[in-house]
């Protein structure tokens, strides 16, 4: 038996250097609605001695904010109009021009519950965006997803790992088409279980992320937990 459930950028157990591709200075690790109508709170991951700074790129369902660069760890953000509806955060490199966004890290914020205590333990600095732009409007249900896992409820272990029960958390790369690109073990009872339970992985087909809409390319991060019998 194994259920997979999301396993979320903000775990203590995660640490930055598994949040951060290899190719990203910086990402976004965690958003958290506040009390004050339009403002989040923003953590980020950096690499291993990084402190280039990062733009913050803020979507909705008609268009995008960009904010100033910024090489603190902790944001609170100011999105203009409160809007009610989902929002996306990425990082974007700081000096595109043309605003690509690289090393996406997708992080969907709807409207939800507001934890004033997470304002408290975030750093001071407030980020206002400094340009608007207009995108196609995104007129789905659902216009910003994660990734999202098939049902899993059994599969074949190889002997060597039967009656083995625990968690394994898997860093990866789910493609456009909800195909697996890349698994990574982040955390395992054992390194036969993980292999096992990402080598299953790596033949399910997930619903991908989506951005606007669209089915996009998208790192996670996924918890499965595995009881195990001893039986064949």
């Amino acid at each position: 038996m194994a259920v997979a459930q999301p396993a979320t950028a903000q775990d203590g157990r995660i640490s930055d250097r598994d949040v951060v591709a290899d190719d990203c200075a910086a990402v976004v690790r965690s958003v958290q609605p506040l009390s004050a109508a339009g403002r989040y709170a923003v953590e980020f991951a950096r690499a291993d001695g990084s402190s280039a700074p990062v733009t913050l790129r803020v979507d909705d369902r008609i268009g995008f904010w960009l904010y100033p660069p910024t090489d603190r760890s902790r944001v609170i953000i100011d999105v203009p109009g409160a809007p009610r509806g989902p929002i996306n955060v990425t990082t974007t490199t700081v000096h595109d021009a043309a605003g690509e966004v690289a090393c996406r890290k997708t992080v969907n914020v709807s409207a939800g519950p507001a934890k004033p205590e997470v304002q408290e333990s975030m750093d001071t600095i407030v980020l206002t965006p400094q340009s608007r732009s207009e995108d196609n409007p995104a007129t789905c249900d659902v216009p910003f997803r994660r990734p999202q896992a098939p049902a899993m409820r059994s599969f074949p272990l190889p002997s060597e790992v039967r009656g083995t029960s625990g968690t394994v958390t898997l860093a990866i790369l789910v493609s456009s088409d909800g195909s697996i690109e890349r698994v990574r073990i982040v955390e395992s009872p054992s390194a036969a279980l993980g292999g096992a339970v990402a080598a299953t992985l790596q033949r399910s087909t997930f619903m991908p992320a989506l951005f606007r809409c669209m089915p996009i390319e998208s790192p996670s991060f996924f918890r499965i937990q595995v009881r195990s019998s001893s039986r064949p």
